[in-house]
């Protein structure tokens, strides 16, 4: 007999009650406070349950305002018929106090709950949002009377879009600067959007890039990047000078695929091919080497080859750089002093 189970009607909310509650209730947590003390599964207010004899149901609808509540809890009798244990309205802040949890209490000793999971029989009409709120699935703004109240994971009614209405995610700006992923034009911080310029590899993360919000502009009125400083220590491709890390720029060859670096100093390699820098700094420490372009000139020259720092290393016979190129010539130095020693 107290095996056997009922279906049972759970009752709508009040009118005006906000986030009102019903709960299976199967246990009391002394140690929380309010309705947190109330341990079950919850029920959703409109809807159909089977319950078995003995069950107690606890009710909780919050008057408007927020100042009071109205806490119900009910029994399943053994012929399936609800008796109602205590009907109380009482202020927010006892109404889940010494008097409800005696009450509470005393039912679950004398009806201890049974295990096992509750079975829902009939889901109740969708409510509509009263105000506006966010939606709960894509977290977007939801007008008053345009969506339904729904139960989450945690058993608190969120506002949602109605079944399949929910917008497209908003585009979601760059972050930082860089280059259209579809033409080119750079892009500063905040004018362009992100978009899935590629799917990930084996359950990884999508390849994101900016672009433009609208169409691409022309090539003539696309902004072009703006010039990089370079990252290491290299030769000036227009006067052959050393450059120091960071104290050059990076220009793209005539190929389009590898970068180079140019000087900043004024009228380097005197060509228009590349945007001349202002700024005229000495030449480096131990170079013999006069300042790099030192005298402005209308003649357009020829880059010059690449000339090395006097170094100790290098007067050895070693380049202060490990490269093909200097490798090469050090061994070529090399050869010509063994060939004009007055010994050999």
């Amino acid at each position: 007999m107290p095996d056997k189970e009922f279906t049972i009607a759970v009752p709508a909310a009040d009118d005006g009650a906000v986030r009102p509650w019903r709960k299976l209730l199967r246990g009391l947590d002394e140690s929380k406070h309010g309705a947190l003390s109330c341990l079950g599964d919850w029920l959703e207010a409109g809807a159909s349950f089977e319950l078995p004899i003995g069950a107690v149901i606890v009710l909780c609808d919050p008057l408007p305002g927020g100042d009071k509540k109205r806490v119900r809890i009910w029994r399943v009798k053994t012929d399936g018929t609800i008796k109602e244990e205590r009907d109380s309205t009482l202020g927010s802040t006892n109404a889940f106090g010494t008097s409800i949890r005696g009450t509470m209490r005393r039912l679950l000793d004398k009806h201890p709950p049974r295990p096992g999971t509750v079975r829902q029989l009939t889901s109740a009409a969708p409510r509509v949002n009263e105000r506006a709120d966010t939606c709960g699935v894509c977290r977007q703004p939801v007008a008053a009377r345009a969506g339904i109240l729904e139960r989450n994971h945690r058993g608190y009614s969120e506002a949602r879009h109605q079944p399949g209405q929910c917008p497209p995610p908003a585009p979601i700006k760059n972050d930082y600067a860089q280059g259209c992923g579809k033409c080119g034009g750079w892009l500063e911080k905040g004018e362009g959007v992100l978009y899935e310029a590629a799917p990930g590899l084996s359950g990884g993360k999508a390849l994101l890039k900016a672009r433009h919000p609208q169409e691409c502009p022309p090539p003539d009125q696309r902004t072009a990047p703006p010039p990089r400083a370079n990252m290491r220590e290299q030769d000036c491709i227009l006067c052959g000078n050393l450059v120091a890390a960071g104290n050059g720029l990076l220009v793209r060859r005539a190929s389009g695929t590898r970068r180079a670096s140019v000087c900043r100093r004024r009228n380097c390699g005197r060509s228009d091919a590349v945007s001349r820098a202002r700024s005229t700094p000495g030449p480096s420490a131990g170079s013999p080497r006069e300042p790099c372009c030192a005298a402005p000139s209308t003649t357009t020259l020829s880059p010059s080859p690449p000339t090395r720092r006097a170094s100790v290393g290098y007067a050895r016979g070693r380049c202060p750089r490990s490269s093909p190129r200097c490798a090469s010539a050090a061994r070529s130095t090399a050869a010509t002093r063994t060939a004009t020693s007055p010994l050999t």
